[in-house]
């Protein structure tokens, strides 16, 4: 799981007819804004086919969550928002705001029609099953902004039990 051999092993499976999902989480430690320009050019580079992004995310009653509670880094509580597509922790090398602006950037230039085309093609690996689901993202991609904190930690439109 070496990134500096990532075009090599792409290239193998895509040899072999075999597409990828390639799922990448942002805002570890070690990573700053620039991650988010670095990692798409990846994926645009290497044709992942299926790229997915993810927000680091500490679920309760793990390592990283007992880490960051540690620190006073956790901020977020409401279980609603541990999607793992909003941040709940203040990260280290970036801010909040970076964080969700550069995943949302990434989704919305991944999934951006020109780069589902230069991921795909010369769409030698099942079309039928990559545009599809390539599509079904850029859909995802270009509604990401709705899903803010008032719209996730709604409940409105869920019934009270036992009433």
């Amino acid at each position: 799981n070496r990134v500096g051999e990532y075009d090599l092993l792409l290239r193998r499976l895509h040899d072999h007819g075999i597409m990828v999902q390639g799922c990448f989480a942002f805002g570890g430690d070690e990573e700053d804004p620039s991650v988010f320009e670095r990692t798409v050019e990846m994926v645009l580079r290497t044709k992942v086919d299926l790229p997915r992004y993810s927000i680091l995310t500490p679920f309760p009653r793990t390592k990283l969550y007992a880490d960051l509670e540690a620190q006073g880094r956790i901020f977020e509580r409401d279980w609603a928002m541990y999607d793992v597509e909003h941040c709940v922790f203040r990260p280290r090398q970036m801010t909040v705001e970076q964080l969700e602006q550069g995943i949302t950037w990434a989704w919305e230039t991944t999934y951006g029609a020109g780069n589902i085309a230069r991921r795909l093609w010369p769409f030698a690996l099942n079309p039928w099953l990559g545009l599809p689901v390539n599509l079904g993202y850029r859909t995802y991609a270009r509604k990401y902004r709705r899903f803010t904190r008032p719209v996730m930690v709604d409940n409105s439109d869920i019934p009270a039990v036992g009433t």
